[in-house]
């Protein structure tokens, strides 16, 4: 997955990351929500984001304008 963070600055990196890692915070995000409408997968992509300190995203997901600490960026 590669994040409009990445691509602005011209950085091409591949991290792999541990799947029990990225499962437990993505469970703890949705398990934790209030309101947001976050499915498994947006709280996984969260979980990435958190561990790669990455702050926008490229979506048409409505559900992400919901969460402070990220910045949505859109077509």
């Amino acid at each position: 997955m590669i994040f409009v963070d990445t691509q602005c600055r011209g950085i091409w990196e591949i991290e792999i990351m541990k799947a029990s890692e990225v499962f437990e915070r993505s469970w703890e995000i949705f398990s934790n929500q209030e309101n947001t409408g976050l499915s498994f997968v947006d709280a996984s992509n969260l979980a990435r984001m958190e561990m790669m300190k990455i702050r926008k995203i490229a979506t048409f997901d409505k559900d992400f304008l919901k969460i402070r600490s990220v910045e949505v960026v859109n077509g």
